[in-house]
């Protein structure tokens, strides 16, 4: 093999750059879109500046959010548009009959999983709730405000674990190893939020499982979104239990644990409760199981579409709709 085409071996897969080297140039672009618009509305990321030290209820936060947001929506809107030749929809947020169902699917799941775990903390003993006095307006203003912001959030937070990387990933190297790579670094980054603990790390990781499950169920972002939507918000707000390690204000509840911190814990949350695992593992083999979820007609056929022109073999593709096995992306990859 000569130089060039050993250097072309390195770089060059099926007919595109390999998935790594995406990977590499998206995060670049993306860390670029970043630094450029918190310039431009005067929030420096290079510095240490994060939601908590803020504080979750000041107007940059929104801004953080908001810039963050748009970062990688852009820098993924580039690369499917420019390197990966497919169209923006296939990320995973399109507005195809159905989608509707899969939000309020998401919103149904999370609040249902968190109040699991909240009844087995209660039934246990270690939880109890209290409601405290209510002022109307101050409780809008704050359900409003946090209503935003964990859905930026938690838009942000899957678009980044779940879209172009995680996507890429799954072509590159096959649906296992990506959910295992992505759902590791998903945990660690929580573990560095405020209280983290192993815990809690390992639930999260679990948790990035369980959203990589749903959205290669359906092909779709909306789904993940916004069980982690409503996971953060029925967890935080309306429980008033830390989400990660971060405490919210304004909950029209108070819950008070004690006990062991396997069970309650302990200052990250639930999140890093043995309850909390039990669940998201019985959660997640439903999930694997159920034949309802499958991406949606018009969603198939743009991935069908796209592995059609990259000349990919027939045996991947979603025919009729079916369950993500007989696709590209849940096969064993295409090795670029």
């Amino acid at each position: 093999m000569n130089y060039k085409g050993f250097l072309r071996w390195i770089f060059w897969g099926k007919r595109r750059i390999r998935a790594g080297w995406r990977i590499c140039i998206f995060l670049t672009m993306l860390y670029t879109i970043t630094v450029l618009l918190s310039a431009a509305v005067g929030i420096f990321a290079q510095k240490e500046c994060s939601i908590e030290e803020m504080g979750w209820d000041s107007p940059l936060s929104i801004a953080y959010l908001v810039y963050l947001l748009i970062s990688v929506l852009i820098a993924s809107l580039i690369m499917l548009r420019f390197f990966d030749k497919r169209a923006f929809a296939t990320l995973g947020y399109s507005f195809d009959s159905g989608w509707t169902l899969e939000a309020l699917t998401g919103i149904a799941t999370g609040f249902l999983i968190i109040i699991a775990i909240f009844v087995m903390g209660t039934v246990s003993g270690i939880y109890r709730a209290s409601l405290h006095q209510i002022n109307l307006p101050v409780l809008a203003g704050s359900f409003v405000k946090y209503l935003l912001l964990i859905f930026m959030l938690a838009v942000f937070e899957e678009v980044l674990f779940r879209g172009y990387v995680f996507q890429t990933l799954v072509q590159g190297i096959g649906r296992i190893g990506a959910i295992i790579l992505v759902s590791i670094f998903f945990g660690l980054g929580h573990y560095f939020n405020p209280n983290g603990t192993p815990a809690g790390a390992i639930n999260t990781g679990l948790a990035g499982i369980f959203l990589a499950v749903a959205y290669l169920k359906t092909r779709s972002l909306w789904l993940p979104s916004f069980i982690h939507f409503s996971w953060n918000f029925t967890l935080g707000y309306i429980l008033s239990f830390p989400v990660s390690g971060i405490r919210l204000k304004g909950a029209p509840l108070t819950v008070e644990y004690s006990g062991l911190e396997i069970l309650t814990g302990g200052e990250f949350g639930p999140e890093a409760s043995l309850f909390t695992t039990i669940v998201l593992l019985v959660v997640t083999i439903l999930f694997i199981f159920l034949k309802r979820l499958r991406p949606s007609e018009p969603m198939a056929r743009r991935w069908d579409k796209f592995l059609s022109e990259k000349h990919l073999s027939e045996e991947y593709m979603l025919k009729e709709t079916t369950l993500p096995e007989n696709s590209i992306v849940e096969k064993n990859g295409e090795h670029s």
